[in-house]
């Protein structure tokens, strides 16, 4: 079943599997730290928005896919117990948290309904298999599962996807397709909507009391929030 999803969803996301290995990522040039002051900000946003849509109680169980070295990480683990992911090893060592395992997305080490909520941040853009990546994290979690990535309908994002090989996943990400690839992964959508303007990596901190101010939800916002229950 995975590897027909993969035939349709590839052609659709654009993606060259290279960009998929954990060979790739491991050799990734560093992302902001999380203390990076757009990243800071931008991460707050994001645990506000998940706080609002889930109601979840403070110190709930919480898996991030797709950590990487911890831009929304540590946001996160302030307010929830968090555990983190990714494919990379490189990535992953960068990440301040505490609980952190290597994974992969497709066979994550968990047992069923492990956490109240998975949340999978700037990652999705980055796979061939968008649902049966989706329908992992529905195996592992008992009620949410949440993810943050790129608008392509902001005209910024969709240069940057078409510009640069390993981000041209990106091109089919609208509230939409988002949608429909959460519900062929069987899961209820709840909410999908374009948010915020702040890039966690290239926001220079002159710009962020600008960019904050700004309503959050907008049509040409820089994210993606997708909120989905089981």
């Amino acid at each position: 079943m995975r590897s027909s999803r993969g035939r349709r969803s590839f052609a659709e996301t654009h993606v060259n599997p290279r960009f998929t290995t954990r060979e790739f990522w491991d050799h990734h040039l560093p992302y902001q730290p999380p203390t990076f002051p757009a990243a800071t900000v931008l991460a707050r946003q994001v645990v506000g928005a998940v706080i609002e849509a889930t109601e979840l109680r403070h110190g709930a169980s919480t898996l991030e896919v797709g950590s990487g070295n911890g831009a929304f990480s540590v946001a996160l683990a302030q307010r929830f117990q968090l555990t983190a992911t990714d494919l990379s090893t490189g990535l992953l060592q960068a990440n301040p948290v505490a609980r952190k395992a290597v994974a992969d997305v497709y066979h994550l080490p968990f047992a069923n309904d492990s956490y109240d909520m998975v949340i999978a941040t700037a990652m999705l853009h980055h796979l061939s298999d968008v649902p049966g990546a989706l329908g992992e994290l529905r195996r592992v979690s008992r009620r949410f599962v949440v993810a943050l990535e790129p608008n392509r309908n902001n005209p910024l994002l969709a240069a940057y996807g078409l510009l640069k090989p390993e981000e041209r996943g990106l091109l089919p990400f609208t509230a939409r397709w988002l949608s429909n690839q959460a519900k062929i992964a069987g899961l209820e959508v709840s909410a999908c909507f374009s948010f915020g303007w702040i890039s966690p990596n290239k926001t220079p901190r002159l710009l962020l009391p600008f960019f904050a101010g700004l309503p959050l939800r907008h049509p040409l916002g820089l994210n993606l929030l997708l909120v989905a229950e089981k």
